[in-house]
């Protein structure tokens, strides 16, 4: 879901990491390159591919870290701190992440996320702590001027729970759509007069 002003959330399911990798490379170098913030909750491995990427094209890695500008989160690490049995804090997760994010989008224009903590819950097997913990960053993208962009293997898909959420999500972007739709404005409105010759 992205919204007019060019922000919102960018949900991906992927079969290998490699073409994702490639394709987050080209969305961060982007974003520096435009001069975003660019924020990573990731594990050690995935930062590595995504700073060759970064390197691949032609940006300093070391020196947008020291300025600021690119900030790396050991999303393993990070789990630590903002779950309690395998599921989410929101207290937590707004104390350590949410301050990371405001900080960035009171420096800059913009502010690109990518985070697989959700994913690397997955993995683990904690399907529902996962779901909870994608709404949290959800929620950060809605409230504030950044992209968000989320990405579970493609597997995540024939779990229950995910078809569920996957479900709720579409019919609620339904909704919206149908509450400025014609057709929800002719039920609101009622209907109209009939001319009679």
């Amino acid at each position: 879901m992205t919204r007019e002003n060019g922000f919102g959330i960018s949900l991906q399911f992927y079969g290998e990491v490699a073409p994702l990798v490639g394709d987050l490379g080209r969305a961060m170098c982007v974003a520096l390159d435009q001069g975003h913030a660019v924020l990573c909750a990731v594990s050690d491995s995935t930062r590595l591919m995504l700073e060759e990427q970064l390197t691949k094209r032609g940006i300093d890695v070391s020196d947008a870290r020291t300025r600021g500008q690119y900030v790396y989160l050991d999303g393993v690490d990070l789990l630590r701190q903002i779950t309690h049995n395998s599921r989410p804090d929101p207290a937590r997760f707004h104390d350590v992440v949410d301050w990371e994010v405001e900080s960035l989008v009171n420096e800059y224009a913009g502010v690109w996320m990518y985070g697989e903590l959700a994913a690397i819950l997955w993995s683990q097997g904690h399907e529902r702590g996962a779901i909870e913990l994608d709404r949290l960053w959800a929620f950060v993208a809605e409230s504030k001027p950044v992209v968000l962009c989320v990405a579970f293997p493609v597997e995540a898909l024939s779990w229950p729970i995910v078809i569920k959420s996957l479900r709720a999500a579409v019919a609620e972007q339904i909704r919206a759509i149908a509450r400025d739709s014609s057709i929800a404005l002719a039920i609101h409105r009622g209907p109209m007069e009939r001319k009679t010759d």
